[in-house]
């Protein structure tokens, strides 16, 4: 097979690389019909060489057009090579399974048909016993390139081989799990990309946005997107594969599930690993104010912003763990206070359709049956969105002249773009105003009639060129347009009938009737409310001995519930005491035995005890409660009534015995109070009372 050459070549003319083209076409499909591909694969001894020459000439910037015969020949012969393998194979052997042959495999495949690219890289990997060391030697290389540019100021030459590095990088990452779980060990290759990104790149996009360079802006936006999905793709390899699942694609927010069946899809040890990554990173990026998203923002806020990283950890936690991970939800309120240090961030809608225009521009792309907008007002929402990316980098240019470009190039917002940047618009497009607003929707021009103009032309011989008045009560006055029932069109008067006719009409008497017995029926089929009928009644034991002597009646007796947490508080506050993990909310307190024996003792569920341990941390009477268990441990003591010892009493004088003379006066002082005096005294005061006043 000769080296594959480009029909743009100069010296070629279009007949001799029709006839190449032939022998290309010729020479794979020869392989592809070998009884054993195997050998057939072994004796092409061109057949490295021809892949090298036709992966570069397909990847190639200055490309304008891909050669989609022979790509399907190369696909489906590695996909034929890969089944071949096995470890006692000479096909191990071959230069098509070298690894810069393998990364522009991944390239120009892995979008397309990334469930076949993957199985094969799965096989290659397995049945090849020096490849992934083969990959894993690229690491240090890659290293050296993005630490050597890191620090200088970019030029569009060292922008143009960033992007092209980082895409062949995403591409491989993407096709593998296993390539991504090696390279992500690696911590030389995340700190040069980080390096990279928050140094070289950031400086260059502030100088763009500064200068208004809309060219060198959209390619440094590029590379920080792939940049992006390489870091995602190392995710992928960390964290995600171990749970079954790995990044979309076209949709970073999407977590897609792959064929492999982790064997433990509950690894902690992938857990810790990612929360001391994320954390070590937000960390290190030392954000102390606001920054602009994809300018001079961390990588690891980009990723956040522009992928949602904390909510695919949440579905992985809900997923695995049942949302009881806290290490996984520390991390997810960690990312979403990231995402609230960006000062430009979007909605995602628009972020998505930014990521789908800028970096997923490939011919694979092309709208299909089952992403074609289905109604007017989402072909519309579309459009908006598009013109929000052009006017990003365009911002003087009208609405309409950019739905204009974009109605001209089918949607191509990159066509659209590089056609502005170069000045290379076509003549209908070159002739309108850059500032002309944009239609409102469902708009018509005067000169373009629509089909409900042409409905409204009336037939010579039509009804409605022979109308009198608008009280005919026919069905000409709701739609001109629409088609008319002969059977309800009259002319002149409505013929009603006289007054006999319409005294003898008893539609509406049994209209009434119906109506009527309709109201009866309902009040029977009306439930009865017994809300209140138990309002007032008795809750005890009623004594009906007045009635009946020796009988008693329960009439009702109300079941009365008492709150576990008080009647069971001593249990409670002595376990919150001796040990308050008990009450945490967790997976392992909830199965722990300390958990088992309180719940049988009390009768309360896991949610009561941690609601009652959370309402009785915030209780302001806590400590009193505690003082009170803790030190009397809930005894009080009795106190008898009976005194051993008599009461103190106050020192002081005796007074001396009265004289027979003291007696006598005294007596004589206070007659009143001996012999009868004191009786007659209350006799007179009873005898007052009983009789009536004296006027």
């Amino acid at each position: 097979i000769p080296p594959y050459v480009p029909s743009s070549v100069e010296g070629i003319s279009e007949g001799e690389w029709k006839a190449a083209h032939q022998i290309w076409i010729g020479s794979l499909k020869e392989l592809l019909e070998a009884d054993n591909i195997e050998a057939a694969i072994m004796d092409t001894v061109d057949l490295g060489p021809f892949l090298d020459t036709f992966t570069a000439a397909q990847l190639s910037p200055s490309a304008t057009t891909q050669d989609y015969d022979i790509m399907k020949l190369v696909f489906i012969l590695y996909v034929r090579a890969s089944d071949s393998l096995s470890p006692a194979s000479k096909l191990i052997h071959a230069d098509m399974f070298a690894p810069d042959l393998l990364m522009g495999l991944a390239t120009l495949y892995n979008k397309s048909n990334q469930k076949v690219v993957r199985k094969c890289f799965r096989k290659m990997i397995s049945n090849i016993p020096d490849l992934m060391d083969r990959f894993t030697q690229s690491i240090e290389p890659i290293s050296r390139f993005y630490t050597s540019v890191a620090s200088s100021a970019l030029d569009h030459t060292q922008l143009t081989q960033i992007l092209a590095l980082s895409s062949g990088l995403d591409a491989l990452l993407a096709s593998s799990v296993e390539v991504a779980r090696s390279f992500e060990a690696s911590a030389d290759l995340l700190s040069s990309i980080i390096a990279l990104y928050e140094g070289g790149l950031s400086r260059a996009a502030v100088k763009a946005a500064g200068s208004k360079q809309n060219d060198a802006a959209l390619l440094i936006r590029t590379i920080k997107l792939t940049i992006i999905s390489i870091f995602n793709h190392l995710i992928d390899g960390c964290f995600f594969s171990y749970y079954g699942y790995t990044t979309s694609l076209h949709d970073f927010e999407i977590l897609e599930s792959i064929d492999v069946v982790p064997a433990d899809q509950h690894n902690m040890e992938a857990v810790h690993y990612l929360n001391n990554k994320i954390l070590d990173l937000i960390e290190k990026s030392g954000l102390d104010k606001s920054v602009n998203s994809l300018i001079d923002a961390p990588l690891i806020m980009d990723v956040e912003i522009e992928s949602y990283l904390g909510k695919r950890v949440a579905k992985v936690n809900k997923l695995a763990f049942d949302n009881e991970e806290e290490q996984l939800e520390f991390l997810v309120l960690s990312m979403e206070h990231l995402r609230a240090m960006s000062s430009n961030n979007e909605s995602h809608q628009r972020r998505k359709q930014q990521f789908l225009a800028l970096k997923l521009s490939t011919p694979e792309q092309n709208v299909t049956q089952t992403n074609v907008p289905r109604s007017v007002e989402e072909l519309d929402m579309k459009t908006v969105q598009l013109i929000s990316q052009v006017l990003d980098l365009f911002p003087d240019l009208g609405e309409g002249f950019v739905e204009a470009c974009l109605q001209h190039y089918g949607g191509d917002i990159e066509q659209v773009t590089n056609s502005l940047l170069e000045d290379s618009l076509p003549e209908n497009l070159a002739q309108l105003d850059r500032s002309m607003p944009r239609l409102p929707s469902g708009f018509v021009s005067e000169d373009q009639p629509t089909a409900m103009m042409k409905d409204l032309t009336l037939e010579n011989n039509s009804e409605l060129q022979k109308r009198r008045n608008i009280f005919d009560n026919d069905e000409f006055d709701v739609f001109a347009g629409k088609k008319v029932d002969q059977k309800q069109v009259h002319r002149g008067k409505v013929n009603r009938g006289d007054a006999n006719r319409m005294l003898d009409d008893k539609s509406f008497v049994q209209s009434e009737k119906a109506n009527l017995l309709q109201r009866i029926a309902d009040i029977y089929e009306d439930e009865i409310d017994d809300t209140y009928d138990d309002v007032g009644m008795p809750t005890g034991k009623v004594d009906l001995g007045s009635v009946e002597d020796g009988s008693e009646e329960v009439v009702k007796q109300r079941k009365t519930e008492m709150d576990p947490g008080i009647l069971y508080e001593s249990d409670l506050v002595h376990t919150y005491v001796n040990n308050v993990k008990v009450f945490e909310r967790s997976a392992a307190s909830r199965r722990s035995p300390e958990r088992a024996s309180l719940k049988k003792a009390t009768g309360m569920t896991d949610e009561q005890l941690e609601g009652w341990s959370i309402m009785f941390s915030r209780n302001p009477r806590k400590q009193k409660i505690l003082d009170k268990y803790a030190l009397y441990d809930g005894q009080q003591t009795e106190l008898t009534n009976s005194t051993t010892e008599p009461a103190p009493q106050k020192p002081g004088k005796e007074r001396p015995p009265r004289t027979a003379a003291q007696e006598r006066n005294y007596k004589d002082k206070n007659k009143s109070k001996f012999a009868n005096h004191n009786r007659k005294k209350m006799h007179d005061k009873k005898l007052g009372k009983s009789m009536a006043p004296v006027n």
